[in-house]
């Protein structure tokens, strides 16, 4: 996902200068933050799910028939690459909190987790390192953002979620309008 990926790495490092200046103020914080990650997610996430269902005609087109065997890899690791957009946004509510020694301390135990799962899934090949990985992120994503919206931003992780639930609808309808039409189609796919 790298059109997400380069789309983040623009909006980011432009978070934290525009949060300090209104640090003081919580609530527009909070506010601007979930107006930033409804715009993320309403981006992101369709695209995301796009590629990962239709992952053997995109391996097919982008890489060629040989990487046929990384399809299952590239789905799996497209569970974790839904919401890898929004928590790249993180870092930047705890600078402007000036809580870099949580965003320390998040990071250590987040580097921990990822290794560990890593590690585990080195033993089951290149599917379970993909497993291991996105069972590593998705431990780790529901107490980041837990900390980021009640702890930072003094709000709640039920906002989030009403906020980005346009893009959760689009997922929704994309992946199930996929999945039936390559059902129905599943016989003509490029080779």
């Amino acid at each position: 996902t790298y059109p997400v990926t380069l789309f983040t790495s623009v909006i980011t490092p432009a978070l934290h200068p525009v949060f300090s200046q209104i640090q003081n103020d919580i609530d527009q914080i909070r506010e601007n933050y979930l107006n930033v990650l409804k715009a993320i997610s309403i981006l992101s996430f369709p695209l995301i799910v796009f590629l990962a269902v239709n992952a053997k005609s995109v391996i097919t087109i982008v890489w060629g028939g040989q990487w046929q065997q990384s399809i299952p890899v590239f789905q799996i690791l497209g569970i974790a690459a839904l919401f890898q957009p929004v928590l790249n946004t993180t870092g930047s509510i705890f600078l402007v909190r000036s809580k870099t020694n949580w965003l320390l301390k998040v990071g250590i135990v987040n580097t921990i987790v990822t290794i560990a799962g890593i590690v585990i899934g080195l033993q089951y090949g290149i599917k379970g390192v993909a497993i291991g990985y996105t069972i590593a992120f998705l431990l780790m994503l529901f107490p980041i953002l837990y900390i980021v919206f009640n702890k930072l931003l003094e709000g709640s992780l039920f906002e989030f979620f009403r906020k980005i639930s346009t893009a959760l609808k689009l997922v929704l309808l994309i992946g199930i309008s996929n999945a039936v039409l390559l059902y129905f189609v599943k016989d003509i796919y490029i080779s």
